[in-house]
């Protein structure tokens, strides 16, 4: 059920025109440019190709590998103890499932259990159980466990749901839903499309404080980022990269930053940080994975 991890990274930027442009305010034209900074805090990311989960300073220091299996481990974030780590793995029966370990790597711990045919991916904190996106027969929707793998629910009915992003109160799910991204309220079951665009919009990113969704858009076959009110309003362009594609935009704990994937000159995805205004880029990976991808999925202080 694994994609080679390049393939997951193309499909997830998405393709298309952005043709809402009455929505999209204050603009950002400048290039990516590295410059050093630092917030604090630990960012959760996967290398390689098949893939395994590392954390490191949000300098790009103190590297530490959490996974080491041969199968594919990635999309990881940080448990709803906020002590432990969630990932997506295909280590035992070529399926994909969630798991949780330690921050250390250790400790790791099956959670779900797709049938035949079904991969479960991008798991997230929400409030004290877990959310992540299940595909199943072409089909995907979103789901929610506990952190000891009870209580498995379906949480929407959409047959193209996926990468799950919950508010910080719990009480929200960003998702994307054919192209556009979603909102579900968790206690009603309801579900309010706030894009509604012709571009393809994917990867939400809810921020800290719960005003703000960050989110790639796509512009003519490539992405850049965007960050917008929860309700859909007041749409910011944050990146005009011609020659690439941002993905997975992550939120520092305190929103005042952002982490993405990026592609350098021989287009391999790596790790860069900026303001959360689309300045002060920093290439985190530069240092130490010149030729590996890698891609964020996690940041906590």
């Amino acid at each position: 059920m694994r994609a080679p991890n390049v393939a997951i990274l193309s499909a997830i930027v998405a393709s298309g025109a952005c043709s809402d442009a009455g929505r999209v305010v204050a603009p950002v034209q400048s290039p990516l440019a590295s410059k050093e900074g630092s917030t604090g805090g630990r960012i959760l990311y996967w290398r390689g190709d098949p893939s395994d989960v590392y954390s490191m300073d949000d300098d790009g220091s103190s590297v530490i590998q959490l996974t080491t299996d041969p199968a594919s481990d990635q999309h990881a974030a940080w448990a709803p103890d906020g002590k432990r780590v969630i990932f997506e793995s295909n280590r035992e029966d070529a399926r994909s499932a969630i798991y949780i370990m330690d921050a250390d790597g250790s400790h790791v711990t099956r959670l779900t259990y797709p049938p035949a045919g079904a991969a479960d991916l991008f798991p997230r904190s929400l409030g004290k159980r877990i959310v992540f996106a299940r595909t199943e027969f072409l089909a995907s929707s979103i789901w929610a466990v506990s952190s000891d793998g009870s209580d498995l629910t379906q949480l929407t009915q959409g047959t193209n749901d996926g990468q799950p992003a919950p508010s910080p109160n719990g009480k929200l799910v960003a998702f994307t839903r054919d192209g556009d991204i979603h909102v579900l309220d968790v206690e009603t079951g309801a579900v309010t499309n706030v894009t509604s665009s012709a571009a393809q919009e994917a990867s939400p990113a809810w921020s800290p404080g719960g005003k703000q969704i960050a989110f790639t858009a796509s512009g003519p076959g490539l992405g850049d980022l965007y960050v917008m009110n929860a309700d859909g309003t007041a749409i910011t362009r944050l990146t005009n990269t011609p020659g690439g594609s941002e993905v997975l935009p992550q939120w520092s704990p305190d929103g005042k930053r952002i982490a993405f994937g990026f592609p350098n000159d021989a287009l391999i995805y790596g790790v860069w940080v900026m303001n959360a205004d689309g300045t002060a880029l920093n290439h985190l990976s530069r240092t130490h994975t010149p030729i590996e991808i890698e891609a964020p999925s996690g940041w906590a202080r």
